[in-house]
């Protein structure tokens, strides 16, 4: 397997300061020059071969700038969509559309509702009733009449309001993979030991190849369904492929043309 072009040894680095975009220059033994935006900060770096020269970098940025800005305008934004303090009226994403966050007391146990164009669609913790989201009739996207209400009488900090609305997307993105597990492995003839949630911070998917385990991000559970659905098949289609190379991607493009449209969706 090809070492990334990411992990292999630095020779040398420095940052530039490019029109106030800081970004990290690192030299390494490859032939091309790459650059890199990251998901989680926004941080640009940039791999570089060990003899190009310093005006041919600076070119290259100035060439890839209105690209770099594009992208790390959309990693803001998206950080500031999931970094919410969790009070009445925060807006939250969920399954690629914008709620409401409602706060009421009147409950004696946790409960949480989803309200969708006005009805009410579920109730979890004591009904345990479903979703069926794939039925669930279509609404504007960004519609004030979306809402997720979370009732419990007793006061309750940041982080058990996290936790409650945690369990409600686990409870949420199981029955949405369960669907889509189903559905894959019957078209692709294969059987996944386990698909699994876990908080992943910089990556949607996961895969042990060998051991036919998947992980799936519960971050996925802001995004629209079929992004789920893509991330799901990607890490499914790493059972016959394991690098991101011609195989793999023929394999994609034959089970899901449009999935570049999907991955956009998640950049």
């Amino acid at each position: 397997m090809t070492k990334s072009k990411f992990k292999r040894k630095i020779y040398y680095s420095k940052t530039l300061d490019f029109q106030g975009i800081e970004i990290n220059i690192q030299h390494k033994k490859i032939t091309r020059i790459y650059l890199k935006i990251s998901n989680k900060n926004g941080e640009v770096t940039l791999c570089a071969p060990l003899n190009i020269s310093e005006n041919f970098i600076v070119n290259f940025i100035a060439e890839k700038l209105p690209w770099i800005k594009d992208n790390q305008q959309k990693i803001h934004h998206k950080k500031k969509s999931l970094d919410i303090d969790y009070i009445d009226g925060d807006s939250i994403k969920f399954l690629g559309e914008n709620y409401q966050l409602k706060l009421i007391k009147s409950a004696k146990k946790p409960k949480i509702y989803l309200i969708k164009n006005q009805n009410l669609i579920n109730q979890t913790y004591q009904e345990n009733l479903q979703i069926d989201f794939f039925n669930c009739p279509q609404n504007q996207q960004n519609s004030d009449s979306n809402q997720i209400i979370l009732d419990y009488e007793k006061d309750l900090t940041k982080t058990q309001k996290i936790k409650l609305l945690e369990k409600f997307y686990r409870q949420n993105l199981q029955e949405i993979l369960a669907k889509f597990t189903k559905k894959w492995q019957e078209i692709l003839q294969v059987e996944a030991n386990f698909v699994a949630i876990k908080k992943m911070r910089t990556r949607y998917g996961s895969c042990n190849a060998r051991k036919k385990n998947i992980w799936i991000s519960l971050n996925l559970i802001h995004y629209p369904i079929v992004c789920i659905e893509y991330v799901l098949l990607h890490e499914f289609l790493h059972f016959f492929e394991q690098n991101h190379g011609k195989k793999f991607y023929f394999l994609m493009n034959k089970f899901m043309p449009n999935w570049q449209e999907f991955r956009n969706i998640l950049r």
